[in-house]
């Protein structure tokens, strides 16, 4: 009888637990896989670390002009402007798409992670009401390059032109970062003023320094010039900002690990009943086995393959039903990536391995006082 064999009998002596047993190994995973990916996003190195972030100091908002007098700064290898507009999501009512007014000239230079090209610059200097959008925006929109939007405004709002609506031509597609992120429009500032003249201000100026070893002196530079200007500045490096936030966080990682452990304490529970007390009921088919010649160590090593087994396979389960949550927002997850990440995938199949160990230790415990002529006896 191959081991496999053995394995399979196993499972099928008692399907209803075998599969209760399995579910509960899913649902760890998943779980699993669903609040590490956040965290990890949430924690993970960022490419615009050395970004400085340009605020009003209060409440207000910043003159166009000062994007001018920053790039002038020394230091200073880009500059860019953002003035913030929302308007109606169709798709989802309650969450408004966010159209950002940037300078289409200056945009590549100060967020090249963006990874926009430059013939899509080109053809947005040439196109008024050009637009770009990021790939997970598009796709939960069901837009295209080369796509002609008409975008309701917010009820209330009107353009200078008393239209209730805008339109924009999708000219290209952007990963999720830079000004934009996820979720929000890019358009070209001089048309975003065009029909809302009343918002001739900017909201944020995003800086790119020369080297990123400078960030904190240009900041203290840039409030130090607007000191005495229509607008006081409070400015940044951006690992600042993330920082604090992640500070305010900590409550959330807590609640995050928290979960997980109650997760897997809870699986273990279950697996490792499970697994003890399908040893108790073949404890006499163990002892015939041993009988007609298999060694000890193989019996005891086919219980921990059983774990292992039931781990590895709802491990799997778990992590693909967690990307899929992602992938389809299911009760709002919603992450940049398409797939987990390999070090949600990786981390994964080392806590399944690790588990496979700690639930086989009480069945190892049992098989460790096996008599084989008083086990023969029972049957």
């Amino acid at each position: 009888m191959t081991f496999g064999r053995l394995i399979f009998m196993a499972f099928s002596r008692n399907w209803l637990r075998s599969f209760f047993t399995f579910v509960a190994i899913v649902a760890a995973f998943c779980l699993f896989g669903a609040l590490e990916t956040i965290r990890y996003e949430r924690e993970g190195p960022s490419t615009d670390q050395d970004l400085i972030i340009v605020q009003p100091d209060g409440m207000g908002t910043l003159p166009p002009s000062y994007e001018d007098k920053i790039l002038a700064m020394k230091g200073v290898q880009g500059a860019t402007g953002m003035a913030g507009l929302p308007v109606q999501n169709v798709k989802a009512p309650a969450t408004p798409l966010i159209l950002l007014g940037v300078n289409a000239a200056r945009l590549r230079q100060t967020f090249p992670e963006m990874g926009i090209a430059p013939e899509v610059l080109s053809r947005w200097r040439s196109t008024r009401i050009g637009a770009l959008s990021d790939r997970r925006t598009a796709q939960d929109m069901g837009w295209k390059v080369g796509d002609r939007i008409s975008l309701p405004l917010i009820l209330g709002m009107r353009t200078a032109s008393g239209d209730s609506q805008l339109e924009v031509i999708l000219l290209g597609l952007n990963s999720a970062g830079g000004p934009a992120g996820s979720g929000a429009l890019l358009i070209r500032y001089d048309y975003l003023i065009e029909l809302f003249p009343q918002n001739a201000q900017l909201a944020t100026i995003y800086v790119r320094p020369s080297r990123a070893s400078d960030a904190r002196s240009i900041a203290e530079r840039i409030d130090l010039q607007f000191r005495s200007g229509p607008a006081q500045t409070l400015s940044a490096p951006l690992y600042e900002f993330r920082r604090t936030a992640a500070k305010d966080a900590s409550t959330i990682l807590l609640v995050i690990r928290g979960a997980l452990a109650i997760s897997f304490f809870t699986m273990l529970l279950i697996v490792t009943n499970a697994l003890t007390q399908s040893v108790r009921e073949r404890i006499g088919e163990m002892a015939v086995l041993e009988a007609v010649g298999f060694q000890h160590r193989t019996i005891v090593w086919m219980v921990f393959a059983e774990g292992l087994v039931l781990f590895v396979f709802g491990a799997a389960l778990g992590l693909v039903l967690a990307s899929v949550g992602f992938s389809f927002e299911i009760a709002g997850m919603r992450s940049d990536l398409e797939v987990l990440p390999l070090h949600t995938m990786l981390l994964g199949g080392a806590y399944a391995l690790v588990c496979a160990l700690i639930a086989a230790l009480l069945p190892w415990r049992e098989l460790a006082h096996l008599r084989v002529a008083e086990a023969l006896g029972r049957l």
